[in-house]
């Protein structure tokens, strides 16, 4: 069966939320899954959060995914320690999927085929949506032309959306992030 995670919003700074995540996960020895948002390049949900962040308040609320298994134990231990650490859970949400959009152009063959290949193998439970598809334009007349030429003998470019469960997609961002020619978008949560 699929793990399954949640988001939570956590009003207090990140680094004491790290700290008290980190700090109950080592003493009760349940080394569940806990990821930071902005660690991640995870988008926040909502137009509010931004324009809070725009006016300097945000910097108190901290987005945190973490896996079932130690969803009760976190929520339980966060609210029961509000009156000695100031720290409180603003929202709740099951995640559903993730997905995140991505481009790339690219002017030599064998590059083409690379990021073709990357998002033809793709993990289990992972799919592009229809909106991928890559266009190769070849024009024999240009070859020997140099880089900055207005026209080249081989380009590729392509733009889409991957989507699936949340470890995989990290996992495919996190390997896009290598490769210089793939342009990434924030990965986007879906909720239930």
């Amino acid at each position: 069966m699929e793990k399954e995670f949640y988001e939570l919003v956590i009003e207090g700074p990140y680094i004491l939320i790290k700290g008290f995540i980190t700090g109950l996960l080592i003493g009760s020895k349940n080394m569940g899954t806990v990821i930071y948002n902005k660690e991640k390049s995870i988008k926040r949900e909502s137009f509010s959060e931004l324009l809070k962040e725009w006016i300097g308040v945000s910097e108190h609320l901290t987005h945190v995914i973490i896996s079932s298994d130690i969803y009760e134990m976190v929520t339980r231990e966060i609210e029961t320690s509000f009156d000695d650490i100031n720290m409180k859970v603003i929202s709740s949400k099951k995640i559903r999927k993730a997905c995140f959009e991505f481009k790339y152009e690219a002017f030599a063959e064998r590059y083409g085929i690379e990021l073709k290949n990357f998002f033809k193998d793709l993990p289990s439970g992972v799919s592009l949506l229809p909106d991928y598809k890559p266009v190769e334009e070849i024009h024999k007349e240009a070859k020997g032309i140099e880089l900055y030429a207005p026209e080249h003998d081989y380009k590729v470019s392509a733009e889409g959306t991957v989507e699936g469960p949340l470890p995989e997609i990290i996992g495919l961002y996190e390997q896009a992030k290598q490769r210089d020619l793939i342009k990434l978008k924030e990965i986007t949560l879906h909720f239930e």
